[in-house]
């Protein structure tokens, strides 16, 4: 997670279980979410947004960055997302509803 200044404010891993993530999520007040479209995008995706918080879906060819990534870490590819969120959000953005 990084602030809106780029600072990283939290670097969590957890279980892939709707506990674990609601209980990742209590920690936040107000924050705004992107995901890359993994294997199980859907479950984290309706689990952010049914505590009620903005999460959108980052289109592949737009944070290309990942895949073509030398060194590929559940780390460096949520820094990548988390920058291209910040810095172009608008490029990033897939409302479950196009998709």
């Amino acid at each position: 997670m990084k602030n809106d200044s780029g600072k990283v404010i939290s670097n969590s891993r957890f279980p892939s279980t709707r506990d674990a993530l609601n209980g990742f999520l209590s920690e936040f007040k107000d924050a705004k979410f992107v995901l890359e479209s993994t294997g199980i995008w859907e479950f984290i995706y309706e689990g952010i947004e049914q505590m009620g918080f903005e999460v959108v879906l980052a289109h592949p060819l737009k944070v290309r960055a990942i895949a073509e990534a030398r060194v590929k870490t559940d780390k460096v590819d949520a820094e990548t997302l988390a920058h291209h969120l910040l810095d172009a959000p608008e490029q990033g953005e897939v409302s479950l509803s196009r998709i």
